[in-house]
């Protein structure tokens, strides 16, 4: 039996983890028969139990290295893939374990002789779950792509794309999000305008819970669902019957990009010396129909970003689905 081991980075963020499903789900492919270990030290990664992905969790936080070495060489594994590129100690675990596949990235030229391959990569220059897709792809020789997590669910021929999905939520700041009226009103301009749009869908995070009995009464509709803290599945599914997206920088929504569907993504400066733009590089997916959204420069907040700004945009996206 295949016995594989994955070390996934330490960042506890839902967007760090979703951003990983992909090259689980490519994983499988490779090897359909194979049970997959993740090692990992934040407890999100169990959101992958929901897709079938992963057989078995380790949490190795308080593992020091000859621990993580004698448990790697306990389970047996035939292959070990490391995505954690910035741990030291991972790295060199991978050259004391007993394990002969192991594979591993990162920017350091002298991490090849730690592995069966290794592969050299620039951090931050493309999107992260690309970055993590590019190991596989490179030990495979395979084309895997992010879109790939829309076969996790069972896709209904009959669905219709009518639905504008708003995601006001986001765990890392303030500064990252966009008030909940703008979305709201947003919606209320966009659904008198567009013959696409037939429902609403609101997704909130465990921080935009208290909203959920708010915001029927701002919108005063009768097609709007409320999803709080959704399932991974759910949140794929609800991607896949969108023609619209609308999102902060956060978690879920990088299963919309990832899936393909058209997105609007909204940024703003976390000081007035950090801009989104060079985070962009690593958490905007771009494909055909994915746009940002930034405020003025003189001002940077993301309350600056007008509806209007964000109206024009998404009313030009939906005119092309028409």
């Amino acid at each position: 039996m295949t016995n594989i081991a994955v070390f996934v980075p330490s960042r506890r963020h839902f967007g760090n983890v979703m951003t990983q499903i992909p090259f689980l789900t490519c994983l499988k492919t490779v090897y359909p028969d194979a049970k997959v270990s993740i090692w990992t030290k934040v407890e999100n990664s169990k959101h992958f139990a929901s897709l079938g992905v992963v057989d078995e969790f380790v949490n190795y936080k308080s593992f020091n290295l000859p621990k993580i070495v004698s448990q790697l060489n306990k389970h047996n594994y035939t292959h070990i893939y490391n995505l954690y590129s910035g741990s030291e100690k991972v790295h060199l675990a991978m050259a004391l374990c007993k394990t002969k596949k192991t594979y591993g990235h990162s920017d350091k030229s002298y991490h090849r002789f730690f592995y069966d391959k290794h592969f050299k990569i620039s951090k931050g220059l493309q999107y992260i779950a690309n970055s993590h897709l590019s190991l596989l792809n490179n030990v495979h020789g395979t084309n895997f792509i992010p879109e790939v997590i829309g076969t996790l669910t069972e896709s209904n021929e009959d669905v219709r794309l009518d639905a504008l999905t708003l995601l006001p939520c986001g765990g890392a700041g303030d500064f990252k999000k966009w008030p909940i009226n703008n979305y709201l009103e947003l919606a209320d301009k966009l659904t008198k305008t567009s013959d696409t749009i037939h429902r609403v869908n609101i997704i909130l995070g465990p921080d935009e819970a208290v909203l959920e009995k708010d915001i029927p009464k701002k919108m005063n509709r009768k097609d709007v669902n409320i999803y709080v803290c959704p399932s991974v599945p759910e949140l794929i599914n609800i991607a896949k019957t969108s023609c619209l997206s609308v999102t902060n920088d956060c978690g879920p929504g990088h299963i919309f990009q990832m899936v393909g569907t058209p997105v609007i993504t909204v940024w703003g400066w976390s000081n007035e010396k950090n801009s989104p733009y060079k985070t962009m590089q690593e958490w905007f997916y771009s494909h055909e129909h994915s746009w940002t959204v930034t405020p003025p420069e003189q001002k940077k907040s993301i309350d600056a970003i007008s509806v209007d700004k964000v109206y024009r945009l998404a009313h030009t996206q939906l005119l092309t689905l028409s």
